[in-house]
């Protein structure tokens, strides 16, 4: 399986040349720097990340600093809003009963996802499956804290991104460009946002561009190793409000609660998918998340010995349509061009190599749905003939629909492209 088993190892052997070797992140001081103390402007290195300063006062996150929950705070925003409708006189429908209607149609998408994802489960878990996650959250095994494995580059990297051949370099900034070069108010969740790197610097280098009171991050790393990285300037409280702490196993039910009302216009995730118990499964959730015209953009690592992505793990899915046998990403893509615009590449070559999967949403009421012969649990193939397989049928060659040479013009296709659910 893709996941990390959770052991303590020692950090010093994995840091990055650039960082203090240490064994706690409590000891770090700062990020190894270009010359003269900058990071090159459009880096995409991982090692351009934000200045550490040692522990304070109080940890800045959550509900260890004592402050008011994102739900708390959207109360009292709500409660404010509808004091001064009433103070106002009456002209047409009211800025509160416009809210109301929003609200209403906002739990209406969250009623379907709910009951989305409930008859689609029995396609992703069975009862083991079902179990060993209820076991990881009861123990809380999804929680990570410096010195149980956490991966350094990943959790604090800024910038999400690969390099596809004949795709030229494919990032989440060209997706959030898209967005911002026809309006602002960008509403972005980033699942798995490690220490919050990466909203930092959107916070830092697009300011109100974006819609902050919509905008957050999931993380599972540890309160007290974020508390130690240091807020956008002017923003003290940034972690408090942003960042949320969950287990994306379980995003469906948080999307009820954590995420009420929310929806996005891109949600990214980078090298969280392959640590989850159920990636494909949550994966249709978050899905589930997008505004209408919204972008989903994960890019994941590639299990090179049987050639899986987390979506298609063969020990955790398989295809059942008479002939038992491991699940393929082509058939899933080819499945969810007939509702969505597709862009799926990977990285070449030798080494570690990246898998980009970029989804876009058509209409509000769409959700993603799986092909009937999908099955959860693992297939009676050996991880040999998998690979073999997967090789000959050519499964993770590029698949962009609709057709373009690049992804930023996959996005402005996208974007015009009319909404063909329910066609072959």
């Amino acid at each position: 399986m893709h996941a990390k088993p959770r052991r303590v190892v020692d950090l010093r052997t994995r840091c990055p040349s650039g960082l203090a070797k240490t064994r706690s992140l409590g000891d770090i001081r700062c990020y190894g720097q270009a010359p003269g103390g900058t990071v090159p402007k459009g880096s995409r290195s991982p090692s351009g990340g934000l200045p550490l300063e040692p522990l304070g006062q109080e940890p800045r996150f959550g509900s260890i600093s004592g402050k008011p929950s994102i739900a708390t705070g959207a109360k009292e925003a709500q409660t404010s809003q509808a004091a001064d409708a009433r103070s106002r006189p009456s002209k047409g429908p009211s800025p509160a009963s416009e809210g109301s209607m929003a609200r209403n149609l906002a739990g209406s998408s969250r009623s379907s996802l709910a009951e989305h994802w409930a008859r689609l489960r029995q396609q992703t878990r069975d009862d083991a499956l079902e179990q060993s996650i209820q076991r990881r959250q009861e123990k809380g095994c999804w929680r990570l804290a410096a010195g149980e494995g956490l991966d350094w580059q990943h959790i604090r990297n800024e910038f999400y991104g690969a390099v596809p051949e004949s795709f030229g370099q494919v990032t989440l900034d060209d997706c959030i460009d898209a967005f911002l070069a026809s309006r602002r108010g960008l509403r972005l969740l980033d699942l798995g946002c490690g220490v919050g790197a990466l909203l930092a610097r959107l916070r830092r280098d697009l300011g109100e561009e974006m819609d902050w009171s919509s905008s957050f991050g999931v993380t599972s790393v540890h309160n007290f190793d974020i508390s130690m990285f240091t807020p956008p300037a002017g923003f003290p409280d940034f972690f408090d409000t942003q960042l949320l702490r969950f287990n994306l196993d379980f995003l469906a039910e948080h999307a009820q609660t954590d995420l009420a009302s929310k929806r996005f216009d891109v949600i990214t995730s980078h090298y969280c998918w392959c640590h989850l118990q159920d990636p494909l499964g949550a994966l249709i959730c978050a899905f589930g998340l997008l505004s209408a015209g919204g972008v989903l953009i994960f890019i994941e690592p590639l299990h090179v010995p049987s050639h899986s992505l987390p979506y298609t793990e063969h020990r955790l899915y398989h295809w059942d349509d008479g002939m038992t046998g491991p699940l393929f990403m082509r058939r899933l893509l080819q499945h969810w061009q007939q509702e969505v615009a597709v862009f799926s590449v990977v990285e070449t070559g030798a080494g570690e190599r990246k898998h980009v999967l970029a989804l876009r949403k058509h209409a509000e009421h769409q959700q993603l749905s799986l092909p009937a012969s999908v099955r959860p649990g693992a297939s009676s193939w050996t991880l040999p003939c998998v690979r073999e397989e997967r090789l000959g049928r050519g499964d993770l060659e590029p698949f962009v629909t609709p057709s373009a040479r690049s992804f930023a013009e996959w996005l402005q296709k996208a974007k015009s492209q009319r909404c063909s659910h329910g066609l072959a």
